[in-house]
């Protein structure tokens, strides 16, 4: 098992690795070794923060990931709340993208949350145009370009950092809009499924790979009568009735 392991790990490096020693590569390698060996063998495994699950061919998130995105919206975003600033929604935001690789469905929720950062942000810019300390930042000219190759000589640099954490650090507050408070509701909904079991969030290793498809196939439905689809490259079509699903799913389209 040992060395069937070792073998494994020395392919792994050899195909996506940089040549050299294993311990000491000649470039920065895409694996890591002590990663590889210190942590324990098992049917599960954590890689770049994903939690691999062998036995299932699964894809998940550790807890304390989804447990820590439930904590912010219930801290910051409660319905108590009624505005937020710019680092409130990066931090909400920067939480959801960690979580979208095993959670695809919540991608769609940034929408409205980018969007309300960037008008916070643009708010922000506005405001502090007007103090004395912003447009004196402002009015520092860049005159890196000048400097000869390999060398420095210019005082001020653009983008200057401090006017950057000037907008970041804000304490501008902008309201929640409906699309928001939907958004984070839907997301704390998603947190709570999770964490009771309900409904975790997993996806197929198979789905993240990307293939190259046989045919296409074009499918639709409709309310009143069933669904149906065809594949011209597959030469087939079909059409079902909704009543072969069962009565419970009529009732459900009908209501």
């Amino acid at each position: 098992m040992q060395r069937l392991v070792a073998a494994s790990i020395e392919s792994g490096y050899l195909i996506i690795g940089c040549l050299g020693p294993i311990q000491k590569p000649l470039l920065p390698p895409t694996m890591s070794w002590d990663k590889m060996v210190d942590r324990p063998i098992g049917t599960q495994r954590i890689a770049l923060g994903i939690l691999f699950l062998t036995e299932t061919l699964e894809i998940t998130l550790e807890d304390y990931k989804v447990l820590r995105l439930l904590d912010i919206i219930r801290d910051v975003w409660a319905l108590k709340r009624k505005g937020f600033t710019a680092i409130d929604a990066a931090r909400l935001i920067g939480n959801v993208i960690s979580c979208v690789q095993v959670c695809p469905w919540l991608q769609w929720c940034l929408h409205h949350l980018m969007e309300e950062l960037k008008a916070l942000l643009r708010s922000n810019a506005k405001r502090l145009q007007r103090t004395t300390h912003y447009r004196e930042l402002f009015a520092e000219k860049d005159e890196k370009w000048l400097d000869p190759k390999g060398k420095s000589y210019a005082r001020y640099i653009l983008l200057n950092r401090s006017y950057m954490n000037e907008m970041w650090s804000c304490d501008n507050i902008t309201y929640f809009s409906i699309g928001v408070r939907e958004e984070v509701e839907y997301i704390k909904t998603a947190c709570e499924e999770h964490m009771s079991g309900e409904f975790r969030w997993k996806r197929a290793i198979s789905h993240i790979v990307l293939r190259e498809p046989d045919a296409w196939m074009r499918q639709d439905a409709s309310t009143k009568w069933g669904c149906g689809g065809y594949c011209a490259e597959l030469k087939f079509w079909w059409l079902i009735p909704w009543s072969e699903f069962g009565d419970e799913i009529v009732q459900g389209i009908k209501d």
